[in-house]
Parts: structure tokens; C-alpha cells; sequence
């Protein structure tokens, strides 16, 4: 698939249990809104670079 010229990647990643709890520590620890949280931590479980605008991403990156 492509957009504007380019190769894009996409995946669903299940929501359970495990990854519903490790977001919400993210956001209790990092004052993260949930959403935000579960990107976060679905982006760690894969190991996968989040690219983001979001503001609440700003900073360097944390990891665990």
C-alpha cells in the first residue's frame, strides 16, 4: 500500500489484559491521557518507533 508515494505499514495489535495495564501505569507515571498510554505502550511491546506530532510526546523518549 501507499501514501503520496511512499511504502506505508500497517498492523492491528490486540488489546489484552497484560497491554491494558502496562498503559495505564504509563499514564499514571507519566500523566499520560489513556489513549495516549496504549500507543505508547503498544509501540513498546513491538519494539516499533513511534513517530508522532502529538504534544504530549514531547521530550526525549522513555523507556522500561
Amino acid at each position: 500500500m501507499t501514501e503520496n508515494g511512499r511504502y506505508v505499514l500497517y498492523a492491528l495489535a490486540p488489546v489484552d489484559e497484560p497491554l491494558a495495564l502496562e498503559a495505564a501505569d504509563l499514564s499514571l507515571a507519566h500523566g499520560l491521557a489513556m489513549a495516549d498510554s496504549l500507543v505508547d505502550a503498544t509501540a513498546r511491546r513491538f519494539g516499533a518507533t513511534l513517530v508522532t506530532r502529538d504534544s504530549d510526546f514531547e521530550g526525549p523518549p522513555t523507556r522500561s
